[in-house]
């Protein structure tokens, strides 16, 4: 699957839990996500709210903190966040594992957050360590291939088309 498919098949798919995604899918998806990011950070800064004359633009953007984060960024940002979630619950029923996984990180960034904001550090860091091998443990899974041939949550997405 190619780049413009991946994409037009992700946002086909806008609110499609049900199925699989294969990892070219996936990771199309994610690129196009962060072109568009940058497309629309670059945006916002130079025609929204352009460098000070004088100013070296490009240095501009690079040191701002909220670059990106106005009123466009937020809107693309809510268009993209359904398609993405759902092609990554897809990616995991690739792997013939529930979407729940996704979430697995997520008890632990709150409790450390939370640990954080009363200053118990030694809960935020033991949390965020816990959460941070998570994360690491799903980026291994996207990489992975799909099960071969058809599984809990459908066909194999790969697999080539029956001959008729």
């Amino acid at each position: 699957m190619g780049f413009v498919d991946a994409v037009r098949s992700c946002l086909h798919n806008y609110f499609r839990l049900r199925g699989r995604a294969p990892r070219s899918e996936f990771w199309w998806f994610w690129l196009f996500c962060i072109l568009v990011s940058i497309v629309v950070a670059l945006l916002e800064e130079l025609l929204i709210d352009p460098a000070p004359a004088g100013s070296d633009t490009l240095g501009w953007f690079m040191h701002r903190a909220d670059a990106g984060s106005g009123w466009l960024g937020i809107v693309v940002n809510f268009l993209l966040i359904v398609p993405t979630i759902t092609v990554w619950v897809r990616r995991m029923h690739d792997l013939n594992r529930t979407g729940w996984w996704i979430l697995l990180p997520l008890p632990l960034v709150l409790v450390a957050a939370f640990g954080g904001a009363l200053g118990a550090y030694w809960l935020l860091a033991i949390c965020g360590l816990g959460a941070l091998v998570l994360c690491i443990v799903l980026l291994v899974w996207l990489f992975l291939r799909g099960t071969r041939g058809p599984n809990h949550y459908g066909e194999d997405p790969l697999a080539p088309p029956d001959a008729v």
